[in-house]
């Protein structure tokens, strides 16, 4: 998959290459790779991504304070359910130190992930 990093690049920045797979199958904001991996979008993807596409997955490490500061963004926005999964993401960097967020790479196109699981 060749994919054009100039139109991305600011969203790429901070994140790192971690895993590439093939589409199994797609549902809503779901998706499922030929390895089990489970991709759960925050947007219903299911007309953007088709089955046997392929996706590579870049993550990337956020210390406490990004976390919050992402978190007063997304308060001002109103998105009371993604405030929600912030704080969650809060209290697991006050234990660790960081929090590691994944997102993924379809057709020279980024989206942010909720899930990620391998």
């Amino acid at each position: 998959m060749l994919i054009d990093t100039d139109l991305i690049f600011d969203e790429i920045q901070g994140y790192e290459f971690y895993h590439k797979c093939e589409v199994k199958a797609v549902i809503d904001d779901k998706v499922k790779g030929e390895d089990g991996e489970l991709f759960e979008f925050y947007e219903n993807i299911e007309y953007l991504i088709e089955e046997f596409d392929e996706i590579i997955v870049l993550r990337k490490k956020l210390t406490l304070m990004e976390l919050e500061d992402f978190r007063d963004y997304i308060e001002k926005k109103g998105d009371i359910e993604i405030v929600k999964t912030i704080d969650r993401q809060i209290e697991e960097a006050k234990l660790t130190g960081i929090y590691i967020t994944f997102a993924c790479l379809h057709n020279d196109s980024f989206y942010d992930l909720h899930v990620f699981r391998y």
